[in-house]
């Protein structure tokens, strides 16, 4: 089975699921409704060049967070359309326009960044760019 995610931003599943794959699942479906991480602006950072918060595990996505999200690539593998809308990839495209303006300044200070690819600062201060995200919205945000 082989995932896509195409220019509309739509998940695309190619091939059959493998034997004992559905109950997998529906467990990881429950699993990431169930999340108790309520947002907080200090634990999850933004983007320094896109509107979005760094989810960095499946388990951290918030709950309440009405706006953009970049999540690792693993959510393809328990992606829930009722839950969660995908915006794009991590990365320039149609979907998702990442702020180059800045990218001269990251560049000085990290000679490794790529000006077409989310990055946020770490706790130090220093620009990151996280692993293959995925951009998603959560289509009804709770409150508790």
């Amino acid at each position: 089975m082989e995932f896509f995610v195409v220019a509309n931003a739509k998940l695309q599943i190619f091939g059959d699921l493998p034997k004992g794959l559905s109950p997998f699942l529906s467990a990881q479906l429950n699993f990431l409704s169930d999340t108790n991480s309520k947002y907080s602006k200090d634990d999850y950072p933004t983007y320094y060049n896109y509107d979005a918060i760094d989810v960095g595990e499946l388990a951290d996505i918030p709950y309440d967070y009405k706006g953009n999200m970049g999540v690792p690539d693993t959510i393809l593998g328990c992606y829930n359309p009722e839950q969660f809308e995908l915006v794009g990839l991590g990365r320039d495209s149609d979907e998702v326009k990442v702020d180059r303006s800045i990218y001269e300044k990251i560049k000085a200070l990290n000679p490794n960044s790529r000006p077409s690819h989310i990055g946020f600062y770490d706790k130090s201060g220093k620009p990151k760019e996280p692993y293959s995200r995925i951009i998603i919205r959560n289509k009804n945000p709770k409150t508790i």
